[in-house]
This record gives structure tokens, C-alpha cells and sequence, in this order.
């Protein structure tokens, strides 16, 4: 699928200009004028900034397929063809943009390169509160005993204190590896491959151990 988008991008500008160069006209100022704020006002208001974590956005589509319309606006003359294309790059221009969206806020594939160090900064942010949890509770702070080191929701201390902590402090992670595509300048389409993490208690005192929590790859 990212590679039949990125041959779409690189395609319609080609198509576009060679229709241009075959059957366009010299334009007036008039219409150059014309063309530019009816692209303008079109596509922002069809094709609205949309993110979906950091980078993604189909900004380089809406350049290249706003560019193609303004081209076909501008230089083609017949009304017949030039109704036609500009129709057909504008519907394919919101069919790419969905497409876009759907595929970096699925699974396989992420928006930009950030993408990995966005879901770390949040998952830092979930550690440190468990920390700052065990650090205000007397309870937690002061407990002496001695835990052995695993999987933090397995360990005696959960068992012993989980009433302190919320399921959705402790739900399972997720850890990011991207990958840039052959197309990703163009498409801003990076492939990622995602891992499970669970929280991994190193072993000692809960006042000594908080300060070594950290996610680990589960299988």
C-alpha cells in the first residue's frame, strides 16, 4: 500500500505536466490570479491540517496534488478537459490524504521518525509517577523489606500494595523501532514495528528499587 501511494505522488505531477506542456495555453494574469485563490480556498477548506502523533500530517501531498489542480487551472483552456482532470485530482487528492491518515494511525506505519521518541517521552512520564507514588506514600517509602527482581505487577510488592496503584499506571506499554521507507521523503511514511513493555523491578528496598524501574520487552 505505501508503495502504490508513493508511485500516486510521483505520477500525477508527471501526468499533469505532460498535459500541460501537450494541451495547455499561455494564461493570463487574470486567471493565474483566479486559479491561485480558488486552490487556496478549495483545499483549505477540504483538506484541513489532521495529525496523528508527531509529523503526521499529508502536508506533502496536499503540495504536490494542490500544485497539480493549480496547474490544470491555470494552463489548460478546455472546459470539458480541464473540468475532467481537475475533478479527478481533486477527488484522488482526498482519497490520498484519508489513506494517510488511516495508515499512520494504524499499526504498521508511523507519520515521522519522532514518532519513537513521542511514545517514550509518554511512557518516562507514566515511570515518573510511579516513582513520585511510591516516593508520597509512607507506607511504600519506608517498607525495609527485601523484593526480589522480575516483572514489577508480579512481584510481592504489587501483591502486597496494589491497592495503592491503578491499573492504568501499570497497563501494558508500548515500545516503537521506525524505519525509513525508500518514499519517505515524499510521502512522509515510515515503517514501524511495535513491542510490548512491562514494568521490570530490579530487586531491593522499594525506596532503593524505584530509582532502577524501568520497561523491559515482554514476549
Amino acid at each position: 500500500m505505501d508503495n502504490l501511494h508513493a508511485l500516486s505522488l510521483l505520477l500525477f505531477p508527471v501526468v499533469t505536466l505532460t498535459l500541460c506542456l501537450k494541451s495547455g495555453s499561455r494564461p493570463t494574469l487574470k486567471r493565474v490570479i483566479v486559479s491561485i485563490v480558488v486552490t487556496f480556498l478549495l483545499f483549505s477548506i477540504t483538506h484541513p491540517v489532521a495529525r496523528c502523533g508527531p509529523g503526521g500530517d499529508p502536508f506533502m501531498h496536499l503540495f504536490i496534488l494542490g500544485g497539480c489542480f493549480l496547474s490544470i487551472l491555470i494552463f489548460i483552456e478546455r472546459k470539458v478537459l480541464l473540468i475532467s482532470l481537475a475533478f479527478i485530482v481533486f477527488i484522488f487528492s482526498i482519497f490520498l490524504r484519508i489513506n494517510y491518515i488511516e495508515l499512520v494511525c494504524g499499526d504498521t506505519y508511523a507519520g515521522s521518525l519522532e514518532f519513537k521518541d513521542f511514545i517514550e517521552r509518554s511512557n518516562q512520564h507514566q515511570l515518573n509517577m510511579i516513582k513520585e507514588l511510591i516516593e508520597s506514600e509512607e507506607v511504600l517509602s519506608n517498607d525495609d523489606n527485601y523484593y526480589n527482581e522480575g516483572w514489577f505487577k508480579d512481584s510481592e510488592a504489587y501483591e502486597k500494595y496494589k491497592n495503592y496503584f491503578s491499573e492504568d499506571l501499570l497497563q501494558t506499554k508500548q515500545r516503537f523501532e521506525i524505519y525509513p521507507l525508500w518514499h519517505s521523503w515524499l510521502t512522509r511514511l515510515y515503517r514501524k514495528k511495535s513491542y510490548n513493555v512491562e514494568l521490570w523491578y530490579p530487586g531491593g528496598k522499594l525506596s532503593e528499587g524505584i530509582n532502577n524501574l524501568e520497561y523491559r520487552i515482554k514476549e
